[in-house]
């Protein structure tokens, strides 16, 4: 399977939301309610940044961009 940034960002998407779903059976609705705003604005303000670094380091440095895409994946799974 080919690997790229698109789909590796996916893959880490959908496990923060699993997280972040699971999160709700220990805080509760109302511990939830509070949380999700301010843990989806820190993470996307976050994913943004390591986005944009990647891409960066894809036009600067492809070898270093190869070797942290296959530790993004790895993680993501």
């Amino acid at each position: 399977m080919k690997t790229n940034l698109l789909r590796v960002f996916y893959l880490k998407e959908i496990k923060f939301w699993t997280r972040t779903w699971t999160m709700k059976k220990k805080t509760g609705w109302f511990g939830f309610l509070i949380a999700i705003p301010f843990l989806t604005i820190a993470h996307y303000a976050f994913a943004l940044m390591h986005f944009l670094f990647e891409c960066f380091l894809w036009v600067v440095m492809r070898p270093q961009f190869k070797v942290n895409l296959v530790k993004l994946q790895m993680q993501a799974v």
